[in-house]
């Protein structure tokens, strides 16, 4: 899916539209935008990634205008709608949408450009843009509620399966209809919000939807909630503990459930776009050098055709050829469990015949040393040693692969 984001504003705001146009293209060069100008017969966004509203003081004195903004609000489904007001007296939205939050332009610049990538970062998935919110109903169910809740008003679509109450027991033998359900709407999510409490690890339930998202190369983002008795600064989940990013808050026991404070939403939320943000810096503009240069050199690279979690490229010569897999990560420096996924790619790669010559995993942020890399594989993905395989931070990558794939200039 092209990465589209779609700005829709009155003629009159136009100004304030071509502003708010240089900046994300001055922050995210990149980035596709299309714009729509309001007026009767404006036609609805078809292939938005993310959808902006910019609304002034009488916004409503155009039916027209308000028609449009009610047709697309009912038909967007999971399409991330964001509004923001270009007059500082009136911060709320039109009526059809007067649930969701708006920010000013420009003030709200630096929050307002921090949306816009969460948003395309969550569109980077093959699925529905939606947030899954994974939570222990025992003792997670109203902090559970209060996240949705503040996801719906900033303009995202959630599914949080309020049924999971009837197979909340510890370590419940899932049946084969239960674990479909989890699947199909993990399958389709573009993120999954964990809401980490002391007993969410006792749920078979939400185990499997924690190792189906590690499975499928989601990203996860645990809100890690502990009471003043106890101070949890990592995922009481194992698999999760390498996690760079993650929100972490004192919360309060109303009877069985630990509540999250309201006052605490807005920095969680605050933590969650810059980690959707990261996550659309490190799958789009840290990939395109690398993608750049390979198509320089006559190489197509691009996602596999039967793992399309991991980008293969072929060269053909005239004397030789040679092959390169790539396992392109999101997460801060390297998360074990997605390095342990790119190793069970390649051994099912291999079983269809596909090898390759050269195997990076490739992470964001600063290059590692080679004595804390060997360490890390060691400790944490001995099966790594076994591989023909690199870990290779992105800002190397052009040149790691310039020399593996046979000596190209950079």
């Amino acid at each position: 899916m092209d990465q589209i984001l779609t700005i829709v504003y009155q003629a009159k705001e136009n100004a304030s539209a071509a502003s708010l146009v240089s900046a994300v293209q001055a922050e995210y060069p990149e980035m596709g935008i299309s714009k729509i100008e309001l007026d009767l017969w404006s036609p609805q966004p078809t292939n938005a990634a993310a959808v902006v509203l910019i609304f002034g003081k009488d916004f409503e004195s155009e039916p027209g205008c308000v028609e449009w903004v009610a047709t697309f609000n009912s038909s967007r489904a999971s399409t991330p709608l964001l509004p923001i007001a270009v007059d500082s007296n009136r911060r709320h939205p039109p009526a059809p949408i007067s649930g969701l939050k708006a920010r000013n332009w420009p003030t709200d610049k630096d929050e307002i450009l921090t949306t816009i990538a969460a948003s395309m970062g969550l569109a980077l998935r093959t699925g529905n843009n939606k947030i899954f919110v994974s939570y222990r109903a025992v003792d997670g169910t109203r902090s559970a509620e209060l996240v949705e809740g503040e996801l719906n008003s900033r303009g995202f679509a959630t599914w949080r399966d309020e049924s999971n109450k009837a197979y909340d027991a510890p370590n419940l033998e899932l049946g084969d209809d239960v674990q479909q359900q989890i699947a199909q709407n993990i399958e389709t999510a573009s993120a999954l919000v964990l809401i980490d409490t002391p007993r969410a690890g006792e749920s078979s339930w939400v185990r499997l939807e924690v190792e189906l998202a590690i499975g499928k190369m989601i990203p996860i983002f645990p809100i890690v909630l502990h009471d003043d008795s106890v101070t949890t600064q990592i995922s009481r989940f194992r698999v999760l503990q390498s996690l760079y990013r993650r929100a972490v808050v004192q919360s309060t026991y109303v009877g069985e459930e630990l509540v999250l404070p309201s006052t605490k939403l807005k920095l969680i939320f605050g933590q969650l776009e810059h980690y959707l943000m990261a996550v659309y810096r490190n799958r789009i503009v840290q990939l395109r050098e690398l993608e750049k240069f390979l198509k320089s050199k006559g190489c197509d690279f691009g996602k596999n055709e039967h793992l399309p979690y991991l980008h293969s490229a072929r060269i053909r010569q005239s004397t030789r050829s040679t092959s390169l897999l790539a396992c392109c990560s999101f997460e801060e420096q390297i998360f074990a469990p997605r390095v342990r996924k790119f190793v069970e790619g390649m051994r099912h790669l291999a079983g269809l015949s596909q090898m390759f010559h050269q195997n990076f995993y490739l992470y964001p942020g600063q290059a590692l040393n080679e004595a804390d890399l060997l360490e890390i594989v060691e400790r944490e993905i001995p099966e790594l040693q076994s591989m023909t395989a690199d870990l290779v931070a992105y800002n190397e990558a052009v040149a790691r692969v310039a020399v593996a794939m046979g000596g190209f200039s950079v």
